[in-house]
This record gives structure tokens, sequence and C-alpha cells, in this order.
């Protein structure tokens, strides 16, 4: 008998990859596929269902603004232009 991983989804939390800060590349990232009955998780590798993920890259290039900054992320595969807000413009050194 076969089953997906579709018909555990009321078990979803027991899947270690849920909770764990994943490793992944930019092109992952934008193959990645929202799971419609869990919003806020994607679907990772083998059906995983994942809700954390950690960009795996070099920071190539900052741009600093007063309240936020912008950064490009290389991964080898593509670049990702990325914000991120300061709370305080302390942080951002």
């Amino acid at each position: 008998m076969s089953f997906t991983f579709c018909d555990f989804s009321s078990v979803w939390g027991l899947d270690t990859m849920f909770w764990s800060h994943v490793k992944v590349l930019v092109k992952q990232i934008q193959e990645m596929r929202q799971f419609p009955d869990l919003p806020g998780s994607f679907r990772f590798g083998a059906n995983h269902p994942i809700s954390h993920v950690e960009l795996v890259g070099l920071i190539v290039h900052v741009r600093q603004y007063e309240q936020y900054f912008l950064c490009n992320i290389d991964d080898g595969n593509l670049i990702l232009n990325s914000s991120f807000l300061s709370l305080h413009p302390s942080d951002i050194s």
C-alpha cells in the first residue's frame, strides 16, 4: 500500500525538519512550493515540510540606509537581493 506525505498532514510536527532551520541555497528557495494545508510551510526535498531556513552564501554587496540595509547574497548559483530592518542605527556596523 502506497501513501503520499499529504495523507499525514496532521502529524507534520513530528517531522524534525519542520522545526529545524534547514540550510538552503537561493535556487532551492525559488523551487520550493507552499503546502496548501499548512500556511507558512513549504515543500523541501522528498516532500518534507519546512518552516525555517538558513540561507547559505556570501554577502557580496551591502548598501546602508537610515533604518535598514540591503545586501546581495551569492550562493554560487544565483544572487539574492535582500533587506534587513535595523531597530537601532548602531546595529548596522
